[in-house]
């Protein structure tokens, strides 16, 4: 019965790494999520639902699925290193500063947080929420042409994102 579970999920993970070759994140996520129903022991798995997850900017859950994937293979050498980066005082020091950038938008202080959430695209452009949340600041500053455009890059990354 392991076998045909085992079997059962490649075809969805082989979809997922797929969408995830075509810049389709949200619909690679969906894949893994649904192969995560089954319950079955994977590595692929874990790694892909962290990549996933990173990118779309949830954080915490990357870094519980790349500790799923380790209890699996602790000797793979890539899912270390994204452990060791995401631990890292500057990683570290990084989500601070958008959870400051978030703040900063929730206080409706959009110019302030434009600025903010800018710099950190330039330290680091692979994060879909960072362009959402940047495109409405540009939006709540009546720069409707920044948001298109800082929406298009974040669609580059991930091309079905409905947000």
């Amino acid at each position: 019965m392991e076998d045909r579970k085992t079997f059962s999920i490649e075809p969805l993970l082989d979809a997922a790494e797929d969408h995830l070759q075509a810049n389709d994140v949200s619909r690679a996520f969906f894949c893994y999520q649904n192969a995560l129903e089954w319950e079955v022991p994977s590595l692929r798995l874990w790694k892909g639902l962290a990549l996933c997850s990173y990118i779309l900017g949830e954080f915490d859950k990357a870094l519980k699925y790349w500790e799923n994937a380790l209890a699996i293979d602790p000797y793979d050498l890539e899912t270390q290193k994204h452990i060791e980066n995401y631990k890292s005082p500057a990683f570290q020091s990084w989500l601070k500063r958008i959870d400051k950038a978030i703040k900063t938008v929730e206080m409706k202080e959009y110019e302030k947080a434009r600025d903010q959430l800018r710099d950190l695209l330039e330290e680091r452009d692979d994060i879909v929420s960072l362009h959402q949340i940047l495109g409405l600041c540009y939006t709540a500053c009546s720069d409707r042409d920044s948001a298109r455009r800082i929406w298009e890059r974040g669609l580059k990354l991930d091309s079905s994102n409905p947000m």
